[in-house]
């Protein structure tokens, strides 16, 4: 199954890093401040992401946000290092229409759940080089 929310926000992120480079590349000081702005919005979705993760608040990693609906799970919950997965074995209680979740993981070395929480504070620190980067091509073209 997919996670289809990530999927979009990836998509548009990678639009708007063509945006960037194509500016700096052209000397297109808007084109940058447009990549600049999307950096901002990209922090903001990777905050969320982490702390959807992490449940902060009121927000639970066991909402069906990121999937819109659909029962996705995310790619790592499963597929973790180390992880052992034990699928259900009386599927008469399952849904046919939504993907098979198992039913306990074991003795992953890190669990899924930070795992995600990694890689988005990753792309932030990614996103704020990026934006020094960008804001320092900004002053230099203008």
């Amino acid at each position: 199954g997919f996670m289809w929310l990530p999927i979009i926000a990836n998509f548009f992120h990678f639009i708007f890093v063509i945006f960037g480079f194509f500016g700096a590349y052209q000397y297109k000081p808007k084109y940058i401040l447009i990549y600049i702005i999307w950096l901002v919005a990209w922090i903001a979705w990777n905050v969320f992401v982490a702390c959807f993760y992490l449940s902060v608040g009121s927000l639970e990693s066991t909402q069906d946000w990121l999937n819109f609906g659909t029962g996705s799970a995310s790619w790592w919950e499963v597929n973790g290092p180390g992880c052992r997965v034990v699928y259900p074995s009386n599927l008469t209680m399952v849904d046919p229409y939504r993907p098979l979740r198992p039913e306990r993981v074991d003795g992953c070395a890190l669990p899924f759940v930070y795992v995600e929480t990694i890689h988005a504070a990753l792309q932030c620190l990614l996103a704020i080089l990026g934006m020094a980067v960008s804001l320092y091509l900004l002053v230099v073209l203008t």
